[in-house]
């Protein structure tokens, strides 16, 4: 049997709410909750989430990251390749580490009509960097 490791970057979207996504992957499964790292931080940019990759992620040596971020760049107004940037080295940072990566979108629909446009910008963006990069 392999024993697999996460780490979960990301903004408050990974961090909240009082049970927050990733506690989610051990549900049921007694043991599971020591190989989950929970390493989302509220407020986080693109940017400070790939500050964070050293402390974060690398020195916890998972086997699979799922990186959840974008939404508080829309909010700070950062642009949209930026954005995309901070992700690839993210990614890119990841699997020179041996590291499987998994990215996520925001999930819901926005409340915001005039937000929709760049959310759904977004959304494809990432899609588009996960397909180039080979990543789920």
């Amino acid at each position: 049997m392999v024993v697999r490791s996460f780490v979960a970057l990301g903004d408050s979207l990974t961090a909240w709410p009082d049970t927050p996504w990733p506690t989610r992957l051990g549900c049921g499964r007694p043991g599971l909750s020591g190989l989950i790292h929970n390493a989302g931080v509220p407020g986080n940019t693109t940017a400070q989430m790939r500050a964070r990759l050293t402390k974060d992620v690398y020195d916890y040596k998972p086997n699979v990251l799922f990186v959840l971020g974008g939404t508080n760049d829309l909010g700070f107004g950062i642009s949209g390749s930026v954005t995309i940037a901070n992700l690839r080295a993210i990614i890119v940072g990841a699997k020179a580490h041996g590291i499987t990566v998994i990215m996520l979108r925001r999930p819901g629909p926005t409340r915001t009509p005039r937000w929709r446009p760049r959310v759904d910008s977004l959304d494809t963006a990432i899609i588009n960097l996960a397909n180039s990069q080979r990543v789920t």
